[in-house]
């Protein structure tokens, strides 16, 4: 059997190395031949239409590209792909081997407002949360500030703004940010902001088998992010939080889960509770720590549509370190000057750090090639 890991990106081309430095044969396709994936030595490239343009024609694509393959096991790397598969993944012929969750639930996970929903019906703490409905009636009085916009649909968000949503601070804020919102004709959510730094984030992610089995589970704890507020992790630590893990598995395993899941709560002081923030029905952007410690995800899933039998949840070292490089040493700088970052535990940067992101000594050309080292090639 080979695999088909769906998107160029960071988090694709993390899963592409986890399966090729085991030997496995791997396609690697995309539509955006400006993903670093695509400069990786590791994968053979396909570039294919787009998943949420052409979804017609990227079916059409893989149903005679898969053809003459056998059994493929596809991972979709992003929620894109996830999309186009929870609507044409049935389609597909039946030597594509996909481990995902329901239809009925994976619709619920795609929207961030049926999220919140589902979590709230089950009794965990979240955000206090207010609906924001394009054309419809809305009460912008009753948000309390500070407070953060998010999308309810990510993918469809990604098209129009650069961000993962806004802060809002003031009520003029808050009224120029929902009107710019009108204006693209997204639905939105509104929530409040749980006060606190990056660390008190955490995230447990899993993987099911096709059986709905729990395999593996593996939680991180944020060190940094960039920007500061609402930005993308820089760095990451592995540690055990009982808590976390308890209320991710409860949601899942309630939801009959099946594949990759990455859950995330914030610790709120004000309460002493975690609160929950997402759940994501794909592989995530750190992976590769993972698989430094030796517990390589996507092989799970290679191995699930195989048959072949695994090790369950196997233990993993703990204060190890994923760090985004370059990104997090801005990150660190900022802290720095804010008095976050002590000097000696600046020190200890490099010591923790076992996956440094795109920066791979097997596979350099993505990480020159992000740094604009390298010129771009034809595809």
């Amino acid at each position: 059997m080979i695999t088909l890991v769906l998107g160029w990106f960071d988090t694709g081309l993390y899963v592409c190395r986890a399966l090729a430095r085991k030997g496995i044969p791997v396609y690697f396709m995309d539509y955006n031949p400006r993903n670093p994936g695509f400069y990786s030595r590791y994968g053979s490239k396909c570039l294919c239409p787009h998943p949420s343009a052409e979804p017609v024609q990227l079916l059409s694509f893989l149903t005679e590209w898969v053809k003459p393959l056998g059994n493929v096991c596809i991972i979709p790397s992003n929620d894109e792909y996830l999309t186009f598969l929870l609507h044409y993944g049935d389609r597909l012929p039946d030597t594509c081997r996909l481990n995902l969750p329901d239809k009925e639930v994976l619709v619920r996970i795609l929207d961030k407002n049926s999220q919140f929903e589902l979590v709230r019906s089950m009794g965990i703490a979240l955000p206090t949360t207010w609906e924001y409905r394009t054309g419809a009636e809305n009460d912008s009085a009753q948000v309390q500030l500070p407070a953060f916009i998010k999308p309810r649909h990510i993918q469809l968000w990604k098209k129009i703004f650069p961000n993962k949503g806004f802060r809002v601070d003031t009520k003029e804020q808050l009224n120029e940010t929902l009107e710019k919102v009108r204006q693209s004709g997204m639905e939105i959510v509104i929530q409040e902001i749980v006060p606190g730094p990056a660390s008190n984030n955490f995230e447990s992610s899993f993987y099911y088998n096709l059986s709905g089995e729990r395999i593996q589970s593996f939680t991180i704890q944020k060190i940094r992010q960039y920007p500061a507020q609402f930005g993308s992790a820089t760095r990451v630590r592995t540690v055990s939080n009982p808590v976390v893990e308890e209320l991710s598995r409860r949601i899942l395993e309630a939801l009959n889960w099946k594949g990759f899941a990455n859950v995330e709560f914030k610790y709120d002081p004000r309460d002493d509770s975690y609160k929950f923030i997402e759940i994501n029905a794909r592989v995530w952007q750190q992976i590769g720590l993972a698989e430094a410690l030796g517990i390589n995800f996507p092989m799970l899933a290679y191995h699930d549509g195989t048959s072949k039998e695994t090790v369950a949840d196997k233990t993993y070292r703990l204060s190890t370190d994923w760090v985004d490089f370059p990104a997090d040493v801005l990150a660190a700088w900022k802290a720095f000057k804010s008095g976050e970052l002590k000097v000696m535990e600046a020190l200890r940067f490099p010591f923790r750090v076992c996956s440094w992101g795109l920066l791979a000594w097997d596979d350099l050309r993505p990480f020159l090639y992000s740094m604009g080292w390298i010129q771009k090639k034809k595809p």
